[in-house]
């Protein structure tokens, strides 16, 4: 797969292996880096980006030394894809859950507050 992740695009922007594989490392430094800098992150949030980092830095390290990608898992239902496309999807999940989570909490934190200092 000489594509973005899940076979979509064979040269999606006009990019090569060796653009994709570069932005990859990069999208893998930023999250170790989040991760490093930034210790109170939930679990939830933690595994994103670990498996967000994981998933990047295989595929970036495959279209650097490689060219491409090896897709090996193919169903009937979907394009074919590797585990790093799934622990990228799994990892992007998870970010964006936290952070709905996280804004929820929030938004019901910011409630609280007013509640309180209407009845005071």
């Amino acid at each position: 797969n000489s594509g973005a992740s899940f076979n979509l695009g064979t040269q999606p922007l006009g990019l090569d292996a060796r653009d994709l594989g570069l932005f990859g490392l990069f999208i893998f430094g930023g999250a170790f880096l989040s991760l490093a800098l930034f210790d109170r992150w939930r679990v939830l949030s933690s595994v994103g980006l670990g498996a967000l980092a994981g998933g990047t830095l295989t595929n970036a390290l495959d279209r650097l030394f490689r060219g491409h990608v090896i897709d090996y898992v193919q169903t009937p239902y979907l394009p074919p894809f590797n585990l790093a496309d799934v622990l990228i999807g799994i990892g992007g999940a998870c970010i964006v859950l936290s952070a709905v989570w996280t804004l929820m909490r929030l938004v019901r934190t910011q409630r609280r507050l007013r509640l309180t200092r209407r009845a005071t």
